[in-house]
């Protein structure tokens, strides 16, 4: 599993019944390339004089938010 893969947040239960079994169970969430690329697409958004070449087509501001998760990711790995 690569970095980008990772869970951003995951969070592990532990626990026992009555009868003294254990659980554990792992909730990975979403990855962190989701996270970072889902963080890009607030600033996106909220951003009224971001501009890029497909401004006003959603579907591009989003490749955007994808693609600048990318760069952050191959950064982080250097």
């Amino acid at each position: 599993m690569n970095n980008a893969d990772m869970p951003a947040t995951p969070i592990q239960f532990e626990w026992e019944t009555n009868s003294g079994d254990k659980h554990i169970e792992l909730w990975r969430g979403l990855t962190k390339r989701e996270t970072f690329a889902m963080h890009a697409m607030q600033g996106i958004l909220s951003n009224q004089t971001y501009e890029p070449p497909r401004r006003g087509k959603i579907r591009g501001m989003a490749i955007d938010a994808v693609n600048a998760a990318d760069v952050l990711l191959a950064a982080l790995d250097e």
